[in-house]
């Protein structure tokens, strides 16, 4: 990735922060991390806390603000599968903010990397930066995309040909 100290990276799907850091130590570029589930949150912060450059927010990104209840999983936490309550998953009332919202909050302009692993969110996520014209902002994606969502292959297939519009 040609990212370097000036690049903003955006880090949706934080988790605890170890992808982050290690971004961090190769390149020092400012990255707002992204974590909803509030156990891995606690982690981030931590990392964050040994470099300022590392910018927690305690909220995932989507296509809208919205509360919404979230399994908590660790590696699959996730507002699309719902085993709260099965053998003792626990859940927890997390926030979500729309990525239009996020970025003009954030005063975001040009992003150079976008990492997205949301656990299936990852589809309105970009629908909506479609929607607002916001992909061509980005300069290059890392997107985990979970087949298990419903209607997965088609969306995306659709997702693909946008970004062919403007990425490789």
């Amino acid at each position: 990735v040609d990212i370097d100290s000036n690049s903003i990276v955006l880090d949706a799907g934080a988790y605890t922060g170890e992808w982050a850091q290690e971004i961090m130590d190769q390149y020092s570029p400012t990255i707002h991390a992204f974590e909803p589930d509030p156990r891995n949150y606690k982690q981030l912060q931590k990392k964050a806390q040994a470099n300022s450059r590392i910018i927690p927010y305690n909220f995932g990104l989507g296509d809208r603000s919205e509360s919404v209840r979230m399994t908590l999983e660790h590696l699959g936490s996730s507002i699309f599968s719902d085993t709260s309550g099965k053998n003792g998953v626990p859940w927890a009332e997390v926030e979500i903010r729309d990525i239009a919202d996020t970025w003009k909050a954030l005063a975001l302009d040009r992003v150079e990397f976008m990492k997205i692993n949301i656990e299936g969110a990852e589809f309105p996520l970009l629908d909506k930066m479609i929607k607002m014209d916001l992909l061509k902002k980005v300069d290059c994606f890392m997107i985990q995309f979970h087949e298990w969502h419903p209607g997965s292959y088609a969306k995306h297939r659709r997702i693909r040909e946008e970004l062919s519009k403007t990425h490789r």
